[in-house]
């Protein structure tokens, strides 16, 4: 007698079958198989369509939202809309191009929000530099032109992704 054993390693695992128990139990009929397969692609496409269908349309919405938010006459709904664009983690170009415009917020709030989200997305810290830089002209003219150094990491304080250091020398 012919044995095949299927399962696991040890006695209580396995199970022996002759020859004849493993063709007669392992007949393929073509038929299930379709039924199959057809009840695979139906479920996938019910789950597709309800699940993630509604799941896509959210974020979508979300999406055109936030950046209403960006465009909002209220600092607090801009501040807010810049620490959700923070929380996706990358966004798209059209995104960080609106954030930009931002660093020069008459807000503080909205300001040091996008101070904190810029550098997280994509590596922006250079434009969170650049923004500081322009900063420091407008305030103080060409008096504020400078050399600079900043250091962008991964963690600070506060979630502050960017420090900025600026050595100043002051005339009378």
């Amino acid at each position: 007698m012919d044995l095949l054993a299927i399962g696991g390693t040890g006695p209580a695992g396995a199970i022996a079958l002759s020859a004849a128990d493993t063709a007669a139990g392992l007949q393929i009929n073509l038929f299930w198989i379709i039924v199959a397969a057809a009840n695979f692609v139906v479920f996938f496409l019910i789950v597709q369509r309800i699940a993630f269908g509604g799941l896509v349309k959210t974020l979508n919405d979300r999406h055109s939202r936030i950046e209403a938010g960006l465009q909002d006459a209220d600092p607090l709904v801009r501040a807010a809309a810049v620490e959700a664009v923070g929380q996706w983690g990358e966004p798209d170009e059209a995104v960080v191009a609106a954030l930009l415009p931002l660093l020069e917020d008459a807000n503080d709030q909205v300001k040091v929000e996008v101070t904190k989200v810029l550098p997280k997305l994509a590596g922006a810290t250079p434009a969170v530099i650049d923004g500081c830089s322009d900063l420091l002209v407008d305030v103080f003219g060409e008096a504020g032109r400078h050399t600079r150094s900043a250091v962008g990491l991964a963690e600070l304080p506060f979630g502050i992704a960017v420090e900025i250091e600026l050595t100043a020398r002051l005339y009378e």
